[in-house]
């Protein structure tokens, strides 16, 4: 088997060298204009792409899940926790309005000014100690969100650094036992020609 030669599930071997290279020669044999391929044959380019997702380990395909899943889990933690941060900033402002409002209407009353003063400053003391409680609260939320999404991402991506050390594996071993028995030098089996 040629190194970069990937074995299908039915134990047949797919060349992705050649396939690539294949790829290569549609996109030369095309006609150029300013620097864009015309003229490729479109159902030909589709099947060598179709055949080379194919023949990815599972392993990759996996961890390109994985990180496509760890992305929209970023996205989403990111976004409640903006939603719980406003609506945490809005109940503390309508908490402090409130406390405002109040402080207002008990210094009409003239008799009871200081009273009032007083009361509506404890009033306000509490708001806004409950509106710090509250964003401690969003923000604490948050910080758990990303540490858990931290987690997910650290270990999606110790699968995607397993899977391409065993790709790389599984093509320095198919490589080594190419080159046994073909003949060709240790040189030329390490060094495929596509690279």
């Amino acid at each position: 088997m040629r190194p970069g030669s990937v074995l299908t599930g039915d134990g047949s071997a797919i060349d992705v060298p050649k396939l690539i290279d294949r790829l290569e020669d549609l996109v030369e044999n095309s006609r150029h204009f300013f620097n864009k391929a015309w003229g490729i044959d479109l159902e030909e380019f589709y099947i060598l792409t179709n055949k080379i997702k194919a023949s990815l380990p599972d392993d990759v395909r996996k961890a390109t899940r994985l990180t496509k899943d760890s992305q929209r889990i970023v996205e989403e933690a990111r976004m409640e926790a903006e939603q719980l941060l406003e609506r945490a900033r809005k109940e503390a402002d309508r908490m402090v309005s409130d406390a405002r409002t109040e402080a207002e209407r008990l210094k009409d009353n003239h008799e009871i000014s200081r009273i009032a003063a007083t009361q509506a400053k404890e009033m306000f003391a509490q708001t806004e100690e409950e509106a710090m409680q509250m964003r401690r609260g969003a923000d604490e939320y948050a910080l758990d969100v990303l540490t858990r999404l931290e987690t997910e991402v650290t270990g999606a991506m110790r699968t995607i650094q397993k899977g391409r050390e065993k790709l790389e594996r599984d093509i320095k071993q198919n490589g080594e036992a190419g080159s046994r028995g073909s003949g060709v030098s240790a040189s030329e089996a390490r060094a495929p020609n596509w690279l």
